[in-house]
């Protein structure tokens, strides 16, 4: 099975963390129109306020996409022309 995941943000990362309790064989795609990966807007105030470092606002940590076997095509958008392997 193949899955595209739409999206960089909290459910997405829910979505493939539920799907992976599941499946750990499936495929699974995940399109991001942003080049960076997901963080919270809870800390985003402190770090324009130079509070918090960027490394805080990860929603998860640098090996979430390797560890869970998704390939993150960022800087992808729905309307582009996407080919996923």
């Amino acid at each position: 099975m193949r899955i595209v995941i739409v999206g960089d943000e909290p459910a997405a990362l829910s979505s493939v963390e539920a799907i992976r309790e599941k499946d750990g064989a499936c495929d699974i795609t995940l399109l991001s129109p942003e080049a960076e990966r997901a963080c919270t807007p809870c800390f985003l105030a402190d770090h324009v306020a130079g509070t918090v470092d960027t490394g805080r606002l990860a929603l998860k940590g640098d090996d979430f996409y390797e560890r869970h076997h998704v390939e993150l095509l960022s800087g992808q958008t729905v309307g582009q022309t996407v080919r996923v392997s």
